[in-house]
Order: structure tokens, then sequence, then C-alpha cells
């Protein structure tokens, strides 16, 4: 089913394009309505709500082979930067959420340049994503990266615990009110029997893209056959609207009744000689919970 081509880049939807005559696989995802939500949730910083958006944007690509509903894929970048780690997850049924490890970074939040990515995410880092399902792992893979970035980390795992060649363009943008602008990002995937010549080409537009200009381009295409023909794929493509993405978090007050029950008595015990509810923050959306202890 050929979806979006020509006009507006869609807003908050998982889309991919399959191009026949190179065998060469396409996935495009906004996640800027998740991330703005969540930089709400968590009361992130600009520095922080970047670093997390551009995570949604990576699980949400990663996603795209999610088969079932309830299949989770998480994405997972831990560097030596200010942001420490960050941390995100897609459904199959098009949900996302996350954090990262420090919200509030005042070095990089109150002064008016971006942060650069070392700045973020240090000088050596490691991605490690997971797919699962309910009480059950179905893959996990991991990969140094050695210049942190999430679109490094993103490049790296397919790189190393796939053992696909993917190019990676994605970026996230804060405004001038300081809040996630957009939050967007591709990749393009060479399939076993793909046209080497036709991908390398991709590789060269990337090359030639400075961050800036990359940014730039995911901000102002004009539609996803322009984005396509900036990075030099083929004329042909079939898209496919796989399914809108938006926040969603399967944390629950029983859940948390749950994990409060399962404490040690001694611990239960204390909680109650407190003679206080007790408040529980889901880490991954912020949402809190008031139980009785």
């Amino acid at each position: 089913m050929n979806m979006f081509p020509f006009g507006p880049p869609p807003a908050d939807r998982l889309v991919e394009a399959r191009f026949p005559s190179a065998n060469l696989a396409l996935a495009y995802a906004d996640a800027t309505s998740a991330a703005r939500e969540l930089e709400e949730r968590h009361l992130s910083g600009p520095a922080a709500s970047r670093a997390l958006a551009e995570a949604l944007v990576a699980a949400a690509l990663l996603s795209a082979e999610a088969s079932e509903p309830a299949e989770a894929v998480s994405f997972r970048l831990a560097g030596n930067g200010a942001v420490g780690d960050v941390f995100a997850e897609a459904t199959g049924a098009g949900t996302l959420r996350g954090y990262t490890k420090v919200k509030l970074l005042d070095a990089l939040d109150g002064r008016d340049a971006p942060p650069t990515d070392a700045e973020l995410f240090g000088t050596r880092g490691a991605v490690q994503v997971m797919r699962s399902l309910p009480g059950r792992i179905l893959a996990t893979g991991q990969a140094a990266v050695p210049t942190p970035s999430v679109a490094h980390a993103l490049a790296a795992y397919h790189a190393v615990s796939l053992q696909r060649r993917t190019a990676v363009l994605l970026a996230a943008r804060i405004g001038p009110d300081h809040r996630v602008a957009f939050a967007r990002g591709v990749t393009v995937e060479r399939m076993p029997d793909g046209d080497v010549r036709a991908f390398v080409a991709v590789l060269e537009a990337l090359n030639e893209l400075s961050r800036e200009a990359g940014e730039a381009l995911l901000a102002e295409t004009p539609s996803l056959r322009a984005l396509c023909d900036a990075l030099r794929l083929p004329a042909e493509g079939v898209f496919t609207d796989l399914r809108p993405l938006a926040f969603g978090c399967r944390c629950s007050r029983e859940k948390v009744a749950e994990t409060l029950a399962a404490l040690p008595e001694a611990d239960r015990a204390a909680l109650a000689a407190e003679g206080k509810p007790v408040t529980v923050h889901c880490h991954l959306c912020g949402k809190a919970y008031v139980l009785p202890a």
C-alpha cells in the first residue's frame, strides 16, 4: 500500500519503504509527540529532553520489525557524558516511553548553543537492545560506541550485533520555547543481496551532510519522497504505513501494589511504622502512585 510518498512527512508515525530494484529497505519514524509528553512528565531540561527524544526515535525505528502489539523493543545508550544513561522503549502497538538518568543539566541547559554529542554522551559508551514479550526475552544485543551519539549507537548495534549494513540519519531539535520541536529519524538497510552501489550512494549522501544539515533535512523536507531523493535512493519505492506512534506506559496502580507486597517483611513493617502513605514514581513515565503502607 503506497502511503505518504509525496505529501508532508507523517507526524507521529512509523513508516517503511522498499526499493525492489536495489533491494534496500527504509524505515522512517517521527516521535515528536511522545518526546514532548515525556519532557513534561519528567520535568526534563532541554539537553536531557533532546537526548531522550533521539532515543525514542531509535527505539521506534527498531520496532519496525515487531510482529506483535505486545512485543517491546528497548534501546539503552550508556556513556560517560553529562546525561548518563538514556533508555527508550517502543512496542508493536506504537507506544513509546523512556527516561534519562540525569534530567537537569545546569551547565548545558542555561546556554543558547545546543550541547554537542560529546557533552551529552561522553567519549565512550555502549548500546544495548532487547526485544521481549511479557514474561519472555526474545533477543538481546550490544555493541561498543567509541564516539557516542544515538545515531552512532543505532548504527553500531546494526553493524555489530545484527551484522547488517545500515545507514542512519536521526535528530531532535529543541525550539526557542525550550521544548522539543521535532524528533525524527530514518534508517536505510541493504538487504543480503542488495545493490552495493545503490547503498554506497546513500552512505555518500549522508557523509556529505553536517549534523546541522542532516537536522535541517529531517526538519524541512517537504515529503518522504523528497527525503528519499536527498538520500539518493532509487526513484521507485513502495511505502507502507506501519502504525501511529504515541506516548504510552504499562505502569499501573496494581503493578505498584504488587511490587510493594513483594518487599521483604521487615521493609513492609518499616513502611507501616511510619504511618504515612507510600509514594512510588514510575521512572519510565514519571507518574506518581500513592498507596497505603
